[in-house]
């Protein structure tokens, strides 16, 4: 009996040692290699992230130039399209000027017709809507036919748009190389 006792505490000693180093182990591992592990697998996904984010970051650049090189060429033809525009004194010049022009081609004017709608930038209302609008006019000119070419050719070198709609041409009589001719003209005007 004392032999069986001897033995079963001989034999709990090492089940008590041996459950202290499993405790011990198991402690070490969840105190020092667990959260190693977890630093590791939070580092690897990290690396992960980044990667994936660095690749997004490579593509939303490219797309920024792309829309940069868009919104430069779309500058340029907004800038190009607004130096074919007349600004209101521009356009009120242009047609003060049609007379003159007229007279510098050999032509008579009798007629420049506005629109009962026009409205001069003097007279013009200040809180208009922006944006571009037609104004047009129709002329009536007499002259021959070689200078009557001259004028609308000259209306039309002008760095804005300068648009001849329609041109009725007329005889004056059978006798005379004179043509009376009617012009109607639409210009741009940017408010």
């Amino acid at each position: 009996m004392v032999e069986r006792w001897i033995k079963s505490n001989v034999s709990s000693k090492h089940i008590l040692i041996a459950a202290v180093v499993l405790i011990g182990v198991v402690a070490f591992y969840n105190w020092i290699i667990m959260p190693q592990t977890g630093y590791l697998m939070a580092a690897q996904r990290y690396e992960s992230a980044a990667a994936q984010l660095t690749k997004k970051s490579q593509i939303v650049q490219k797309n920024v130039e792309h829309v940069k090189k868009n919104l430069s060429e779309l500058q340029k033809k907004f800038k190009q399209f607004n130096t074919s525009l007349f600004d209101p004194n521009g356009a009120d010049k242009f047609f003060s000027g049609i007379q003159n022009m007229a007279e510098e081609m050999k032509c008579v004017m009798n007629t420049l017709n506005l629109p009962p709608g026009y409205q001069s930038s003097q007279t013009g209302n200040s809180g208009a809507v922006n944006g571009v609008a037609a104004r047009r006019a129709t002329l009536s000119i007499a002259g021959s036919y070689k200078n009557i070419i001259k004028l609308m050719n000259k209306l039309q070198e002008r760095p804005e748009q300068v648009k001849i709609d329609s041109i009725n041409v007329k005889s004056m009589d059978n006798n005379s190389n004179q043509l009376k001719c009617d012009i109607a003209v639409t210009i741009y005007v940017i408010r």
